[in-house]
């Protein structure tokens, strides 16, 4: 702050004692504050208020308390990760950014098209667009692993190890006639039970809703 006192005052102002108008509201400067005593830090249940005391920060180059600060996105990511996305994007917080990124991946895509996010101009075209090729590219990596849909001579899931479970090998069972044979690690090549055909297609139309959905195998 002492920056501050060397600015021009108006030419009215002939107080003994100098005075600074701050930009900030009295609770964001509070806030601010309390993050340099020597105390426990303060609790902040708004995110549009920890964003503001991240600007602050940003304006008076106190890189240590931004550290501070920006570990407490963390706590506002699981529930609203598009708009703590938008907040770390704009703070130049990439460590955050990323876990916000990867948070997405537990909504739907619609997640990130609402217009009504208030944090949403924060973003670039360039870097909103690339947020959505992000959230597509995980969508199809993991909707790819499971989903066995599309009618093809043969499907390879080199995740799958052992070519002896019951989902192969159980004779009590019918055969999946949907396409001709599955090749999983080390080229093995088996014939997939019609049930678990039929959970692997469900749990992959599950992920495409939702990449990360921690309902995928419900109702199965």
């Amino acid at each position: 702050f002492h920056d501050m006192f060397m600015f021009p005052l108006p030419a009215e102002d002939h107080e003994e004692r100098r005075v600074v108008e701050l930009t900030e509201s009295g609770q964001t400067m509070e806030l601010l504050l309390q993050f340099c005593y020597p105390q426990e830090d303060p609790v902040i249940k708004e995110l549009q208020a920890l964003h503001r005391v991240l600007q602050a920060c940003d304006k008076y180059q106190m890189d240590t308390i931004t550290k501070k600060v920006a570990k407490r996105l963390s706590e506002f990511s699981r529930k609203m990760p598009l708009r703590v996305f938008c907040v770390a994007y704009h703070a130049k917080l990439a460590t955050e950014a990323r876990q916000a990124a990867f948070d997405l991946l537990r909504g739907p895509e619609s997640d990130l098209l609402d217009p009504r996010i208030p944090e949403l101009h924060l973003l670039t075209i360039p870097m909103f667009a690339e947020l959505l090729r992000y959230y597509r590219r995980c969508v199809a990596a993991a909707t790819s692993t499971v989903s066995l849909v599309k009618p093809q001579w043969y499907y390879n899931k080199d995740w799958i190890t052992n070519d002896h479970s019951c989902w192969f090998s159980c004779d009590n069972c019918d055969s999946e006639t949907g396409f001709k044979q599955l090749r999983i690690r080390k080229r093995a090549v088996v014939y997939p039970r019609q049930w678990w055909v039929t959970i692997m297609n469900t749990v992959g139309e599950k992920l495409a809703d939702s990449p990360l959905s921690p309902s995928a195998l419900d109702d199965l």
